[in-house]
């Protein structure tokens, strides 16, 4: 759904760092979000944070009844030009047995695009 691929504000929630653990070999942070009434399709998040990369490396998403009911995964993460990147991706919607995996096989940072790209008409395309 289009909110599983937005970034939510922080303050949209009430989160809880609940403890840590490890995540493909690394130290991590679990994280327990509870959306505000209203703002959310789920009932809760349950996120697994890279300690290093302050990445989310895992997500599972809860719905209004307590239900597992979608689950985001990084396979591998990469250091590019100095930021962890997630390379591999998949995310799962458990209800409609569906998977969706993203595969990044290059990344650039910082190439210096122009400001034309970022320009609302070019964004619409």
């Amino acid at each position: 759904s289009y909110e599983d691929m937005q970034r939510r504000k922080p303050d949209e929630d009430d989160h809880e760092i609940t403890g840590t653990t490890t995540y493909l070999d690394r130290p991590a942070y679990i994280l327990k979000s509870v959306p505000k009434p209203g703002t959310s399709q789920y009932g809760r998040r349950e996120t697994i944070i890279d300690k290093e990369g302050l990445l989310p490396v895992s997500v599972d998403f809860y719905d209004m009844k307590g239900r597992l009911v979608k689950e985001f995964r990084v396979h591998e993460l990469k250091k590019v030009d100095g930021i962890w990147t997630a390379m591999k991706i998949e995310m799962r919607d458990l209800k409609a047995g569906h998977a969706t995996f993203m595969n990044l096989k290059q990344v650039t940072y910082n190439s210096n695009l122009g400001n034309k790209y970022f320009e609302l008409r070019n964004l619409e395309r």
